[in-house]
């Protein structure tokens, strides 16, 4: 009789019938936490269907390329061809704007050392059928830019020569002169700089990680642009732990903005 009297008690009771239970009652029964839980997943699950908004995370902006390995590693190559100094300044160079002649005698090998180099600039390709890139292709010789890269390509493998006009350093002194001096300051440089000679990376970590860091540079060349006051450019670059000669990056990185 009282196990009777106990079910009884439990069954769900439907307005009208007789009056509802207490708490102490309901906590009595052993099915109320599935029940609930039940329904709070019917619930959930209903919410869910019905969602209809898009997430929004962070502001639209213009994103590297997708993943591409054979471009990717023909970038590392480029770079791992030149020691310390020279491959900073080729690297100062393309994220600085300064124009970075390519003088190859086979047009389309060219054009993939170009497409290469520009993996260091922001652009998305997915959206865009031509992307913007401070580098000239040339087939001959000629005296309009002053950093250029010779690209041999009389072999199945290419080799590179990197070379600045307007360098005046004395290798006999150990002297570093004043535009090579410039890039080889840069914070934003010598970050990237880490990044591709870091021999523990594989292929795909090297290409993520290079896409944050010219993703971040890009995210605080926004910032930069709404700076009018020089102290205040200043301070930015102070907190950003960035040098002087970051600027210029900065300065170029706003022509990617949308």
């Amino acid at each position: 009789y009282e196990e009777d009297s106990w079910k009884k008690s439990s069954m769900k009771i439907r307005p009208g019938d007789e009056s509802l239970r207490n708490l102490c009652e309901l906590a009595s029964d052993p099915t109320l936490f599935l029940t609930v839980h039940k329904s709070f997943t019917e619930i959930l699950s209903e919410v869910e269907n019905l969602r209809t908004e898009t997430p929004v995370a962070g502001q639209p902006v213009k994103c590297c390329l997708v993943f591409d390995e054979p471009r990717i590693l023909l970038m590392l190559t480029i770079m791992s061809s030149f020691p310390v100094k020279l491959r900073k300044v080729l690297l100062y160079s393309l994220l600085a704007g300064r124009a970075v002649e390519i003088r190859c005698g086979n047009r389309e090998t060219g054009r993939h050392v170009a497409d290469a180099l520009s993996s260091m600039l922001p652009n998305n390709r997915n959206r865009d059928s031509t992307y913007f890139a401070n580098v000239v292709l040339s087939t001959s010789e000629n005296n309009q830019f002053d950093y250029i890269l010779n690209v041999s390509s009389g072999t199945s493998t290419p080799t590179f020569n990197f070379h600045s006009k307007v360098c005046t350093c004395d290798s006999v002194a150990n002297h570093c002169c004043k535009d090579c001096g410039i890039a080889i300051s840069s914070t934003a440089v010598g970050q990237l700089n880490s990044l591709l000679t870091c021999t523990s990376l594989n292929c795909e970590t090297v290409h993520t990680k290079v896409v944050a860091h010219v993703q971040a540079i890009l995210h605080h060349a926004k910032v930069w642009s709404k700076l009018k006051a020089g102290a205040d450019k200043r301070t930015f670059i102070k907190k950003l732990g960035f040098g002087i000669s970051d600027a210029h990056i900065l300065n170029f990185f706003q022509m990617f903005l949308t």
